[in-house]
């Protein structure tokens, strides 16, 4: 879709705290503070060299926006000291990558120019240095940057990315404050075990998997029937209130997700349930139930979230993706939708 007031007009009105979208070569998610973070590459043909930029903006009419870019070799030879920088064959300057990561900043004229280049589908973007040259796609950019505006509460205001207008129209997206959230530090010692032709199995088993979607063959590899002791929960004891009750729901080649139940001290009522397809979880310390997902076997994308304990339950500490599949280890950048600030505390408050 190229026509920007087209997508204006399918663009909701009320922006929300946290976004993700994407559209072509091009991401963008916002955090609960209204920081959003926009990421573009290379595109997706497994032929160019692995190239990604990312452009940050808090919330706020006179928040400025801040841009770097990550660079890989195809051959993972070391970068050249110097990278030259040039949109629409114009030659906008010389960048140096740092040597260990690959990335380097752009300053705020580079910025501002490759804004403007972005709203046209078909702008040439590179960077080369060496033997090699980086092409950025801009597919999907001007879609991407109307949804920032939009998130942001930009749109056709004088600090819009696209659609810019002057005027008394105000942004109405404030900056927010992290949470500051407390963690009891609590260590559970071995849990209990609950076998499938145990007397309370069922009853917890449907508790926790109530729409019976765990323990079924894994769909991407051909993986036998799930063993008694992989169906087996385990129950760990948080403080004399509290028991938490572990289910692995599914395992495939290089993934896996359980369901975490937390119960009272008698195991009757099911007070929070973490765990589904959609926000997986994997990892249990006591303190904090989190997950982490790849998203190719070639490990260049992941997804993940963490909750902490509290006290009386775990909240949502963090969420966050590493951006696009496209070849960079670990993934180019991270992009999280939600953010805190975390404070460990001994006791229940």
């Amino acid at each position: 879709m190229n026509n920007p007031f087209l997508l204006l007009a399918l663009l909701g009105t009320t922006a929300t705290a946290a976004v993700s979208f994407t559209h072509g070569d091009w991401q963008i998610n916002c955090d609960n503070t209204h920081t959003c973070r926009v990421a573009g590459y290379q595109t997706d043909d497994g032929e160019k060299a692995p190239v990604s930029v990312l452009l940050t903006r808090a919330a706020g009419a006179d928040a400025p926006v801040s841009g770097k870019i990550s660079l890989l070799t195809a051959d993972e030879s070391p970068l050249p000291d110097h990278i030259t920088f040039t949109l629409d064959g114009k030659n906008l300057g010389e960048l140096r990558p740092d040597k260990n990561n690959g990335e380097a900043e752009l300053n705020a004229g580079q910025i501002e120019a490759l804004l403007a280049a972005l709203q046209a589908p078909r702008a040439d973007i590179q960077f080369s240095g060496g033997k090699t040259q980086w092409q950025l796609s801009a597919a999907g950019a001007s879609a991407v940057l109307l949804k920032w505006d939009e998130a942001q509460g930009r749109l056709q205001t004088a600090s819009a990315v696209t659609l810019k207008q002057r005027g008394k129209k105000a942004v109405t997206v404030a900056p927010a404050a992290k949470p500051e959230l407390k963690v009891v530090n609590i260590q559970p010692g071995k849990p209990a075990l609950i076998a499938p032709d145990a007397a309370d199995y069922a009853r917890l088993n449907k508790l926790l998997d109530p729409k019976a979607e765990c323990l079924t063959s894994d769909s991407s590899a051909d993986q036998e029937s799930y063993s008694a002791e992989e169906k087996t929960l385990a129950v760990y004891e948080l403080d004399a209130r509290h028991k938490l009750v572990a289910k692995l729901c599914w395992r495939g080649p290089y993934n896996e997700t359980y369901y975490y139940g937390l119960f009272d001290d008698g195991l009757q009522n099911l007070q929070q349930r973490l765990g589904s397809d959609e926000e997986p979880m994997n990892d249990f310390n006591g303190k904090t139930i989190s997950g982490q997902m790849k998203g190719r076997g070639l490990g260049d994308c992941w997804s993940g979230s963490e909750y902490i304990w509290n006290g009386e339950k775990y909240e949502l500490s963090s969420a966050l993706d590493s951006g696009l599949c496209r070849g960079f280890g670990g993934g180019a950048w991270q992009l999280p939708t939600f953010v805190s600030t975390v404070t460990e505390v001994k006791n229940a408050q």
